[in-house]
């Protein structure tokens, strides 16, 4: 009898004890969900052999849907480039931030990108062209830790292109896109 009460007590105890031990893992990470959206001027450099070369100016808006842990910050992100010599540019792609703590409304942080990259244009002889390719590259910037749900992100950001179209003997190579944007971050935390 005594056996079957010392087991009871002893399940009993296990069965509390792991409950409230759950939430006090040192492998838990304080994570929150995050949607963005941004807005920003980027120049995408443009080498249209033997015609001109340079950086051509564009506007973007993108949304970016991810998750942020203590240091680390990671997007899924879709952008969108708008230009009067381009029909369109798209990106799909994906980010990931280290983030360095300078204050508690103020952290900086640096990262890598990589996605697909969409250029869609028409070229000066009116023959539309256009590029499917992968970029890569690096951001870097301030977050501003607004309230516990909102973060307002300043950076910079670079994606390196590589990509040919050749038709009618013209050559137009695109290298890299430069880019100043700002976003508004909604954060918050799912169950």
């Amino acid at each position: 009898m005594i056996k079957k009460v010392l087991k009871k007590v002893l399940f009993g105890s296990l069965v509390i004890g792991s409950s409230l031990m759950a939430n006090s893992s040192e492998y838990l990470y304080n994570t929150k969900s995050l949607v963005g959206f941004e807005g920003g001027l980027s120049g995408i450099n443009v080498k249209a052999a033997p015609i001109n070369d340079g950086y051509v100016d564009i506007g973007q808006a993108g949304l970016k849907i991810g998750a942020q842990t203590e240091d680390y910050r990671l997007f899924l992100s879709g952008r969108y480039f708008a230009g009067n010599d381009f029909n369109k540019i798209t990106t799909l792609g994906a980010e990931f931030d280290y983030m360095f703590h300078v204050a508690s409304f103020l952290d900086f942080y640096l990262g890598i990108n990589g996605g697909l990259v969409s250029i869609d244009y028409d070229d000066v002889a009116n023959v539309n062209r256009e590029i499917s390719d992968v970029y890569y590259g690096g951001q870097l910037g301030a977050k501003l830790i607004v309230t516990d749900w909102l973060d307002l992100d300043l950076g910079a950001r670079l994606m390196s292109i590589q990509a040919d179209n050749t038709q009618n003997n013209i050559t137009y190579s695109f290298d890299d896109i430069v880019s100043g944007y700002v976003s508004i971050i909604f954060k918050y935390e799912m169950d």
